[in-house]
């Protein structure tokens, strides 16, 4: 796993609020068709999960995810002044699921290490200016690439499609360099499964509401 600094968007916002401050950035290229995103994300999981064992629903049983951090990449390609395709790629991460309410006891239910997969279209406001806000929505494509087992054995979670929104901002420091800011909220849900040796081996099933906030700040390239 990728470890960013501490607060890397903050970093970024001030190095945006300097360059306007300054009034040093040129405008952004017009005649530039592909784009490259490079930058430090932060996946902030606003996970809702629902546990059964045995069959049974576990009301007072829960889990959590760690948030992470990570390497992505975005490759888009203008096809009019406003709009635009994105491809975003990121290095896999690797989350922790740990019980909570009556089931932290148990500690680390298990480790999914998961790959982020998004194909989004984008609208630009302000073409040609220094400034340059954008909305966004697409797919998404949730890929578990590895488990690892925990409190549960045989630790299985799905592969998932879901959707995504997103906001951000570019600033131009030259006509084909700038920064960026970026906000994804996604909406994905999963379903994970195993048994609890600690029970038994009774079978256990989770319905996952994934919907993370990624939060994504670094470089921009026109080519």
């Amino acid at each position: 796993m990728i470890h960013a600094p501490r607060h890397p968007a903050r970093t970024v916002l001030q190095a945006v609020a300097a360059s306007l401050l300054l009034g040093a950035a040129p405008a952004w290229a017009a005649d530039g068709d592909w784009r490259l995103k490079v930058g430090l994300g932060r996946v902030d999981f606003r996970e809702d999960v629902s546990l059964s064992v045995g069959g049974a629903p576990f009301p007072t049983g829960g889990a959590s995810l760690s948030d992470d951090n990570t390497l992505l990449v975005e490759l888009g390609y203008r096809y009019t002044p406003q709009w635009s395709a994105w491809l975003t790629l990121g290095v896999p991460p690797t989350t922790e699921v740990r019980g909570t309410g009556d089931a932290a006891p148990f500690g680390e239910l298990g480790e999914v290490r998961y790959g982020p997969i998004a194909a989004t279209i984008h609208y630009s406001f302000n073409e040609g200016g220094t400034l340059r806000p954008y909305v966004g929505a697409g797919a998404v494509y949730f890929a578990v690439l590895d488990e690892k087992d925990g409190a549960i054995a045989g630790f299985e979670a799905k592969s998932r499609f879901g959707s995504l929104v997103q906001v951000g901002a570019e600033v131009a420091l030259t006509p084909t360099l700038g920064l960026f800011v970026d906000v994804k909220k996604l909406f994905v849900k999963t379903r994970a499964s195993g048994t609890l040796p600690a029970l038994g081996g009774a079978p256990v099933t989770a319905r996952v509401d994934l919907d993370p906030v990624v939060f994504t700040a670094g470089l921009v390239f026109d080519f």
